[in-house]
């Protein structure tokens, strides 16, 4: 494996390179800045940074697939989970 001289020693290129990605997304100001929306549904809270009709179709998907989990194994249905 290929390493690279950093202060103090070695470090392998595929690393080094990995830390610089993680620096360089940490300081881009627009993640940051980023418009999130939040579904509540009736088991669950969502956020997302994606569009609306998204988020809307996710959290009908999640609660499906809550409902069906609790159809399987006999799980009722709490009144106010949230």
């Amino acid at each position: 494996m290929a390493s690279v001289n950093v202060i103090g020693g070695t470090m392998p290129k595929n690393r080094l390179l990995a830390c610089l990605v993680a620096i360089a997304a940490l300081c881009n100001p627009n993640l940051a800045a980023a418009k999130w929306l939040r579904a509540d549904t009736h088991n669950f809270i969502i956020y997302s940074t994606g569009g609306a009709s998204q988020l809307t179709a996710f959290s009908t998907n999640v609660e499906r697939f809550d409902a069906l989990l609790r159809h399987r194994f006999h799980v009722e249905r709490e009144e106010k989970p949230n």
